[in-house]
């Protein structure tokens, strides 16, 4: 689909496509649709919000839920999406954040809200279990372990342990860093075959160890090629609860 009504002439998909496509045009094109999206949501959300009767909202007795179909488009990562919860009054607790201590399917939650309406199916989406928590019930919450971050390099190469994350200036968006304690962060510009192989975008935010060929770009050490990537949790997107 072309936003054109939005000022952007790329199709959506392309610019969804960012490492690979990647200039700081089609990084503000996509997210002015990204705003749009959003920006529609609230407007649901308030027109339903504007209906009233004795039993509350047209909000309260609805429950929406807004997300993503993949969390990096280049990746085709399907893991580690967040969704958005909205209404439900009294069904389920909003106004808050929740992470579990384990990642879940998603059929998980669509169960649970099915079974907040009152239809039980005994399995859905393959699943048979309805994720807890969404009402205020107890769940296991996430607690990230302690990990020590560190760097050993020579002339060429770089091994590298801490935290790995996407750059915060969107005119290199499609670069990652390591933040490594009393260090510099660590500089990641690959080709998109490492990108995608070690599919770095499912590990950002989370510690890992990686390897890999290194210079010095401007002063700061910058990884350009990866030899290895291992999760300090053990987590892989092809694993369960990955």
């Amino acid at each position: 689909m072309i936003f054109d009504f939005l000022g952007v002439k790329e199709q959506h998909h392309y610019l969804s496509h960012f490492f690979r496509n990647f200039s700081r045009s089609n990084i503000d094109g996509l997210l002015k649709i990204s705003l749009w999206h959003m920006e529609k949501f609230d407007y649901l959300l308030n027109r339903l919000k504007s209906y009233q009767d004795q039993h509350g909202s047209l909000l309260d007795h609805t429950m929406v839920i807004f997300g993503s179909g993949m969390g990096h488009s280049d990746n085709h990562t399907v893991k580690r999406i967040p969704m958005i919860l909205a209404g439900g009054k009294g069904r389920i607790k909003t106004g808050r954040y929740i992470r579990y201590a384990e990642n879940q399917e998603l059929g998980r939650l669509h169960l649970s809200l099915m079974q907040q309406f009152g239809v039980s199916p005994s399995e859905y989406a393959g699943v048979q279990t309805p994720l807890p928590g969404l009402d205020d019930s107890s769940y296991e919450a996430y607690q990230e372990q302690p990990f020590q971050s560190w760097v050993k390099s020579d002339v060429n190469s770089v091994i590298v342990q801490g935290r790995l994350r996407l750059s915060e200036d969107l005119n290199e968006a499609r670069i990652f860093y390591m933040d490594v304690d009393r260090h510099p962060s660590i500089r990641i510009d690959v080709s998109f075959r490492d990108f995608h192989h070690f599919n770095l975008a499912y590990h950002c935010g989370t510690p890992i160890t990686l390897s890999g060929k290194a210079e010095d770009r401007d002063g700061r050490t910058t990884i350009t090629k990866i030899k290895s990537l291992q999760s300090l949790h053990g987590k892989m997107p092809d694993s369960l609860n990955g």
